[in-house]
């Protein structure tokens, strides 16, 4: 894999790992508001962008393991930092979304 295909990969999990935590910032305010199927939407959506990531991810997991060299730069090493804070993120809002619910008194 050349330099370009990496850093084209990186860019792809930069993007959605970005667009996966804007969702579930986004899904945690509509939950604040009381628009659970609103906030359950946003937490779908992003993660499909999550899931885009990771498919970007495992793309250069598969090619290094077929031997293929992986050159590393920093933009790699943002999109890993990225792709980690979404999925970290991802977490905390499914929780706060369900106390919201809870204090709502909302079933889940």
């Amino acid at each position: 894999m050349n330099k370009e295909e990496c850093q084209l990969i990186a860019c792809s999990v930069i993007a959605n790992a970005g667009s996966a935590y804007d969702c579930f910032i986004s899904a945690v305010k509509e939950a604040d508001k009381g628009a659970f199927e609103a906030a359950e939407n946003l937490m779908k959506n992003g993660d499909e962008y999550l899931l885009n990531a990771h498919r970007a991810q495992t793309d250069l997991l598969n090619a290094e393991m077929r031997g293929e060299e992986i050159p590393i730069g920093i933009l790699m090493v943002h999109a890993q930092d990225h792709f980690m804070h979404a999925m970290t993120y991802k977490q905390s809002a499914a929780d706060l979304i369900r106390l919201y619910k809870k204090m709502e008194g909302v079933k889940e």
